[in-house]
Order: structure tokens, then sequence, then C-alpha cells
């Protein structure tokens, strides 16, 4: 396989020397989408045990290469690129039993960060099936939340939340992904349906809280090396700070995923490589 599609392009993996492509699997809630005829002492879950792919084979007529070629020979040595999306994964946790005002150290140094999320959950449920991390993570029982960001807080306010109380977070969730209007898609997101509920401070139940902090800054005209999110280059350790309104029942498990800006390079010699 010579290529891999990511956001609207096509990355040629023979390219892409030191950077390993990602296969993203996602299963469909398995009381839904498997049936049981014997339902006595069955579980439905899925076991991925072989995974096989199977990918078209893509080529360019000689009109297209011809004027690829001639825009590269243009373009001389600085060669040509196009600007995609991906993402960067950190992981970190939060300790058994404590509560109150937490401090979670994580780093990731992109040239433009969009956002980022944090995903929290039991680290017992990671491993279990039944525990899928789609409709069953956890909110930790967290009130309010903030990142440190070089010392400073953002946003300028922590993120107020509770079971009767989390505009906050789901605006600012909307706003990492870019929507202006609802969420609730085919029941993706409810208020209050077991597994596509956005948000329960009780640890226990399973919910799809996630905490976000928007990056796009939409003023990077004096930094050719930024887009449209924040430079994050040159910064340190950051934390996520959540307040932890009951001690947690056990250690969690903290995911960070940082949408960024990247930007694919073609040069007349053959070669491709990536900026982020």
């Amino acid at each position: 396989m010579t290529g891999f599609t990511s956001g609207q392009y096509l990355l040629p993996l023979g390219y892409l020397i030191g950077q390993a492509p990602a296969i993203l699997i996602e299963l469909e809630d398995a009381a839904t989408a498997l049936k049981i005829n014997t339902v006595a002492n069955t579980n439905a879950a899925y076991a991925v045990s072989e995974v096989q792919i199977r990918a078209k084979q893509i080529r360019f007529n000689s009109a297209f290469n011809a004027n690829f070629e001639a825009t590269m020979a243009s373009a001389g040595e600085v060669g040509v690129n196009y600007i995609t999306e991906s993402f960067l994964h950190n992981q970190a946790a939060l300790n058994s039993g404590v509560s109150g005002q937490q401090t979670v150290p994580f780093s990731v140094n992109p040239r433009s960060a969009k956002y980022i999320l944090a995903c929290m959950r039991l680290e017992d449920n990671v491993a279990n099936k039944d525990k899928f991390s789609l409709g069953c993570r956890s909110s930790a029982a967290i009130g309010e939340y903030s990142f440190e960001i070089s010392g400073k807080m953002y946003p300028t306010q922590p993120i107020q939340l509770s079971d009767t109380n989390y505009a906050q977070g789901y605006s600012n969730l909307l706003d990492c992904f870019g929507q202006i209007g609802n969420l609730n898609h085919n029941t993706l997101i409810t208020k209050g349906t077991t597994r596509t509920l956005f948000y329960s401070n009780t640890q226990g139940t399973d919910q799809k809280f996630v905490a976000g902090l928007v990056l796009e800054d939409f003023n990077s005209a004096t930094n050719p090396s930024t887009y449209s999110g924040a430079n994050l280059s040159t910064v340190g350790q950051m934390s996520f700070r959540p307040k932890i309104d009951t001690s947690l029942s056990g250690p969690y498990r903290v995911d960070f995923i940082t949408s960024i800006d990247m930007s694919l390079h073609f040069t007349m010699d053959g070669r491709m490589y990536s900026v982020r």
C-alpha cells in the first residue's frame, strides 16, 4: 500500500520515513450491533484478533503528473506544501483517593495547536471490553477545570461543571470541534440517556465527558510557522488543573489529545517531509 488518506489528502506512505501511519478502528455499541440468541451467561462484547487492510490502488494520469511536475519545477528548491490536520497524544494519571484542586502535568510542543482535549477513564475500565471509551468515560467528579500554559491560566476563569450546569463545558467542546450548532446528531450526545450522557458528577456513571480548551487565535500573520492555532513550540511543561469534588474511587488515566495544523512539503528531488 503506497497511500493512506488523512483528512483531505492522500499521503504516500513510502515517503513517510520515521512516521508511522495510524489505523483507527471504531466499533458500534455491542449491545446494539451484536444480536445474542441465548442471553444466559453471555456478554455482548468485541475482541479484535486480526486486522487486515485492503486499499484500492490509486494512479494519477499523465496529464496530472505533467502538471504536478511543472508546478514543482516552478516552485524550485522550496517545493510545494499542503496544510492538513493531525493529532498528538499524551497520557497522565490521577491517583486514587485524591480530591480538591489537582495539577496534572503534560508536554506537547507543536507550532500550531488548535485545541486540547482531556479524557478521564477509571484505570480498571481501560482493559474492560464492556467499558468502551466512546460512551463509558468518566468526569472523575470534576466540578471545574482549567489549563496552565507558560504560567498563565486558560481560559481566564475555570470552566464550571455540575449536574445542573454543564453548559460551559459543552460549549467549549463544541468550539473545539468548530461546531456552531448542536452536536446531538443521532443521539451522539444527550443530557440524560445512558452512555450518551454528556456529563455526570458521579464517578461511576458512564458518560461522554471530555474537557476541552480552544487555542485558535486567528492572528498568525506575524508568525509564518503558525497557522491558526497557538504556537507551543517554545512552551515546556503544561498542566491540566481539575478540581475534584469527590475523593477518587481508584486511579484514573488521563488522555490528552491535541489537534494541530501540519504542513506537508514535497520537493523536486522526490522528498516529502512534514512541519507540525
